[in-house]
């Protein structure tokens, strides 16, 4: 069984619960591979009680993503990123740089 660490600090919001519904599998079920029981899945998730780095790496692979993605990347929007990573990777210098200024003017808040 995987010990999940209460003095470990936490390290706020995370899409753990995202990628655990993305693919498809309920709190007992990703207990049964994790070897977690579904409440304390659950904790995790609402984070009432903090992970480890253990904890992570397993869900990662099960949940059939990175660590850090399980951490900071909404599964929802692989597909428009990686359509965007397709654009970019084709795009000449001048194009990127014109991207860059868009995705500034939309994105960044002063």
């Amino acid at each position: 069984m995987v010990s999940i660490s209460k003095s470990e600090k936490s390290l706020g919001h995370t899409y753990i619960q995202k990628w655990r519904n993305h693919v498809g599998l309920t709190q007992a079920q990703a207990g049964e591979l994790l070897e977690l029981s579904a409440p304390l899945i659950s904790r995790v998730e609402a984070g009432k009680t903090q992970y480890t780095q253990s904890f992570i790496e397993k869900a990662a692979k099960a949940y059939g993503c990175t660590p850090g993605q399980l951490l900071d990347t909404d599964p929802t929007t692989l597909p428009t990123r990686a359509k965007i990573d397709q654009l970019l990777a084709d795009a000449s210098p001048e194009d990127l740089s014109k991207c860059l200024k868009i995705m500034e003017t939309i994105l960044v808040k002063d």
